[in-house]
């Protein structure tokens, strides 16, 4: 497969690095290459239209943050692009979107550092489910957020509670 360095970053506050942090890719790929379940994938233009949405959630967790009296802060992802070997080593869904560099999971500790206060776990649900509403957002059990661009709405929770 062909590999040529990005010439940009995915966004101006996220880097090729933190896309494939834990991926099982060593680098960036190229792109476009076919997965061993038939389907395309074009990693570099994915991973920038995500990083644009999680741009658009960065700077409104930064607005509530505002209303809060708090500083403005970066937001940290736990996973983002995942090679086809690394999602099955993660037991990952067989046609999951972190295969096409669509998805990003963010952690609860991540959510509740964002927003501290009473009710911040309810504007961040309220930021992430306007940012992704063509899109995909999930609750994991350990009430960590999956959010995705697929380019259709998918909604889904194996959450059990606070």
């Amino acid at each position: 497969m062909a590999w040529y360095p990005p010439l940009r970053p995915p966004s101006k506050n996220f880097t090729w690095a933190e896309v494939i942090a834990h991926s099982g890719y060593s680098r960036v790929p190229l792109g476009p290459f076919r997965l061993p379940n038939g389907q395309w994938v074009t990693p570099r233009a994915n991973a920038r239209m995500q990083a644009h949405k999680l741009e658009i959630v960065r700077a409104n967790v930064n607005f509530e943050r505002a209303n809060h009296l708090l500083r403005p802060t970066g937001l940290h992802v736990i996973s983002w692009a995942r090679s086809w070997e690394h999602n099955k080593a993660v037991h990952g869904a067989q046609d999951s979107q972190h295969l096409y560099f669509r998805a990003c999971d963010i952690s609860l500790e991540e959510i509740e550092r964002l927003c501290p206060w009473p009710g911040g776990h309810a504007d961040f649900e309220r930021i992430i489910q306007q940012v992704y509403w063509k899109g995909g957002v999930g609750d994991y059990a350990a009430g960590n957020r999956h959010c995705d661009c697929r380019g259709y709405r998918a909604r889904w929770t194996s959450f059990i509670g606070w």
